[in-house]
């Protein structure tokens, strides 16, 4: 068959090592690269240069002629309607290329599109694999459905853990479905629903969060050439530029330090059901930002602030909303982020370093936009609602929960949708059904996703896909 993959920063290694086992068992592998460094990393590494598209090589179309002309407006809007994206959607969702002139993104969007759709057709690609974060993949995703073809992410599940599956969509609300379960699924899901509850684990991917903040010798070396690197590839619009990466890591470390002294972030009681004005309350984790989960699988509830100023707004006299920050979040938020939250009548500002679980099992309901608190909450049993569509919602008390509409006052008196104990395990047959055990990873950040161990392992996902691709025997959905 022949597969494409979109080399995304330091995932792209990862890939590598997937593709170079697809192409022994007789795939044939493509590149479609958004800059410069990671395509000439991928031709250093063997990779037939026919192979490679990289459209940095026509930067100087979109930064030398930056408005976009009748021709590309047209090109968009064709592709607009093969997609639930608009081009203007994408932009917003891309972290950098929304502080782009609007004329400059779109011209942008239009060369890289034509690009792209020209050499799906010359190399005849038939599945294009990999994230869906940056403008280019999201746009990307738009051609390959507006050419028939599949563009899928492989994604962790996040519970069970570690596992990833295939997700169809750019808000991967969608699962690829391999096959219906089998009755050692079911006994599977039910030992690992007890298990989660025994255990309460922190996700596998939480480990790339952690590490990113922690000190280490290796990564500020690779951090510095990364920065060369960028020196050398002007046209690349998935990174910041030298100077604004060194800045922005700088502040960030400058941040941690200063919000982690904060006075605004509470650390609450062990005990929160006997905590006096501590209960009853309604838990809000707060997202990392920007980032996918949120900037994209999130859209259009990115405005944290407006979301819990309007959950508040609905909330009875009776109840607080305790709003969790999240732990790598402190690098990213300036303190006037924190002051917004804190002024919001009924809001109280949670410390990272909280039991998030000893959060979610106290409160009266959990709201997370796209977050894995929510999926949590429905395998404890617990009361749980998600604002934004995701692929477990099915089984939270409160899906799809709109804060502008819907309200939390009438959503606690009520009781939502609770599954059964058969029904989460059910779920939980399916997911296991139709993922596969691995972490497709950082091999920057996630060292041991890179170990041929792991790529041998994840390597038997990818396979699978491909055979029942071949035989065009596979949908989305969770039935």
């Amino acid at each position: 068959m022949r597969v494409a993959f979109i080399p995304t920063a330091y995932r792209t290694p990862i890939f590598l090592g997937i593709a170079e086992r697809l192409e022994r068992t007789g795939h044939r592998v493509d590149w479609l690269s958004p800059n410069r460094r990671w395509a000439t990393w991928l031709r250093r590494r063997g990779v037939e240069p026919a192979a490679v598209l990289d459209v940095t090589g026509d930067g100087k179309s979109w930064t030398r002629e930056p408005t976009p002309t009748a021709a590309d407006l047209l090109e968009l809007e064709e592709i607009e309607g093969h997609g639930s994206l608009k081009a203007r959607d994408i932009i917003q969702m891309d972290p950098l290329l929304r502080l782009r002139p609007t004329d400059y993104a779109l011209r942008y969007l239009a060369v890289c599109a034509r690009l792209v759709s020209a050499f799906i057709r010359e190399r005849d690609i038939e599945l294009v694999l990999g994230e869906q974060t940056w403008a280019f993949e999201l746009l990307t995703g738009q051609v390959c459905r507006s050419l028939g073809i599949d563009h899928l992410m492989p994604h962790t599940v996040r519970i069970p853990d570690p596992r990833f599956a295939f997700f169809a969509g750019p808000r991967e609300e969608a699962l690829v479905e391999i096959r219906p379960p089998s009755p050692d699924d079911h006994q599977r899901a039910r030992d690992h629903l007890a298990e989660f509850r025994g255990r309460q684990p922190r996700p596998t991917y939480m480990s790339i969060d952690r590490s990113v903040v922690q000190p280490n010798a290796a990564r500020l070396t690779t951090l510095v050439r990364h920065v060369l690197d960028l020196a050398g590839d002007p046209f690349d619009e998935t990174s910041r530029r030298p100077l604004g990466l060194v800045l922005d890591h700088s502040r960030q470390v400058l941040r941690r330090q200063r919000n982690l002294r904060s006075r605004l972030l509470e650390r609450p009681p062990a005990e929160l059901p006997s905590a006096g004005t501590w209960s009853p309350f309604v838990f809000f984790p707060l997202h990392m930002q920007p980032e996918a989960s949120l900037d994209i699988k999130g859209a259009p509830y990115t405005n944290q602030i407006e979301v819990v100023r309007a959950l508040a707004r609905t909330l009875p006299l009776s109840h607080s909303l305790l709003v969790k920050e999240h732990g790598i979040a402190m690098t990213r938020r300036p303190r006037t982020f924190y002051r917004d939250l804190v002024a919001i009548p009924g809001v109280r500002l949670i410390h990272p370093s909280a039991d998030s679980f000893a959060l979610t099992r106290c409160a009266a309901l959990t709201v997370t936009i796209t977050g894995t608190a929510a999926y949590e909450a429905a395998l404890l049993g617990c009361p749980a609602a998600t604002v934004a569509p995701v692929f477990f919602d099915r089984i939270v008390d409160f899906p799809r929960f709109d804060p502008y509409r819907d309200r939390l006052d009438e959503a606690l008196e009520r009781r939502g949708r609770r599954c059964s104990e058969d029904e989460l395990v059910a779920f939980l047959a399916h997911v296991l059904a139709n993922s596969f055990p691995g972490i497709v990873g950082d091999a920057l950040w996630q060292p041991e996703s890179a170990s041929d161990e792991m790529l041998n392992r994840i390597t038997l996902g990818f396979q699978r896909l491909l055979e029942l691709r071949q035989v065009d025997d596979f949908g989305t959905g969770l039935g």
